[in-house]
């Protein structure tokens, strides 16, 4: 079976179920335990989306953040005099040094390994492009309409990758990464604006829909999210410790905990 795996980083289960989003809803959904990071706290990204691919722990995967410095610079940020520095990151960019994006280590088997002909588009850890983080990070020195102009710009040219890969007949599995609902509702976390963040819902719920109408019946959709969203005490938001999931097919079994999809996916791969 051919499966379109929608990655909608920060979609919240409470809101989608909520709102009645039923196209994000499919036959099957539910809610599953995500990856809490020690680091952070709470659920962070890129070590979610590097466990959903390659089905293994932080522990063994190791992708901990968003950006590396390459060997030499991430050894002596630890050592004096360079741990005494404060804001390290803003003054090797000012010096026109910038990170790049960390990636799973080469000797660890992603989804995309196993499952052939694969298409990965825009996957954090795994080839989510740098241009993307560097575009935000200058449209945030413009102001707030600034970046929300960029989030959404972004999220055109995502959408419309996507679709050119949709309409092919050349793939397997096809996944592509979505961070539409995860940065409005970041944009406005201490002011949260409930229509904004419902127009960014309803957007992917349309994404959705149109997957369903262009490719039928015959390939699995899964729709998953890393966590979801959640109101804390001083009315900012900050990132839930759970995920959503849906599947338009009858899952092989209930998804748990983030890691369990690596498996969900090559099963059903599996079905003819």
């Amino acid at each position: 079976m051919r499966i379109c795996v929608l990655a909608f980083d920060g979609l919240e289960y409470d809101l989608v179920v909520k709102w009645r989003l039923r196209h994000l809803m499919q036959k099957y959904y539910g809610a599953y335990k995500s990856l809490v990071n020690p680091k952070y706290g709470k659920p962070y990204t890129p070590t979610c989306w590097a466990s959903f691919i390659s089905g293994k722990p932080m522990e063994e995967h190791k992708v901990t953040t968003w950006w590396s410095w390459g060997a030499i610079l991430e050894k002596l940020r630890y050592f004096p005099p360079f741990v005494w520095v404060k804001g390290k990151r803003k003054i090797l960019m000012r010096l026109g040094i910038r990170p790049k994006l960390r990636t799973l280590p080469s000797y660890i088997t992603t989804i995309f390994d196993v499952i052939k002909p694969s298409v990965a588009l825009f996957i954090p850890s795994y080839n989510e492009p740098i241009e993307f983080r560097n575009m935000y990070d200058d449209a945030a020195k413009k102001g707030l309409k600034e970046l929300e102009k960029t989030i959404w710009a972004i999220h055109e040219i995502r959408k419309n990758i996507f679709f050119e890969y949709l309409d092919k007949d050349d793939w397997r599995l096809l996944m592509c990464w979505f961070d539409l609902a995860d940065m409005i509702a970041h944009l406005y976390s201490s002011r949260r604006s409930k229509l904004r963040l419902m127009k960014a819902y309803f957007e992917l719920n349309n994404i959705a829909k149109k997957v369903r109408e262009r490719i039928g019946d015959d390939v699995a959709v899964l729709i998953v999210s890393d966590h979801g969203i959640q109101k804390l005490p001083d009315g900012s938001i900050d990132h839930s410790n759970h995920g959503f999931w849906s599947l338009n097919v009858k899952p092989p079994f209930t998804p748990k905990e983030i890691i369990d999809f690596y498996k969900l996916v090559i099963e059903l791969a599996k079905r003819r």
